[in-house]
C-alpha cells in the first residue's frame, strides 16, 4: 500500500487493500503464494484456476513485491521453481 500510494499516486486504504486481496483469495480455486525472506513477508502473488472444456488455466491476477526486493530476480526464481526448470 505504501509503495503504490507513495510512488504511483495511489489512494489505497486498509479497507480497499483488504477488499482487493479478499476478492481473489476467497474465490473458488484460488492459488496464492507468499514470498518470505528471513521470516519476513516480502511479497505475494495471487490468482485462480479456471476450468475450460479441454484445459485448466491459471489466471495470475496480482503480484506484489516490497520495493527493496524488486529487480532481484525473486519472481524469475519462483517461476522456475513453479514450472520445474
Amino acid at each position: 500500500m505504501d509503495y503504490y500510494n507513495g510512488r504511483e499516486s495511489g489512494v489505497w486504504t486498509d479497507r480497499t487493500v483488504y477488499k482487493r486481496i479478499h476478492q481473489v483469495w476467497s474465490r473458488e480455486d484460488s492459488y496464492c503464494m507468499i514470498f518470505v525472506c528471513n521470516k519476513a513477508i516480502i511479497g505475494f502473488a495471487m490468482g485462480y484456476f479456471e476450468q475450460y472444456d479441454d484445459l485448466v488455466a491459471y489466471d495470475l491476477v496480482e503480484i506484489v513485491i516490497a520495493g527493496e526486493y524488486q529487480n532481484k530476480g525473486i519472481l524469475s526464481i519462483q517461476t522456475r521453481l513453479s514450472i520445474g526448470i
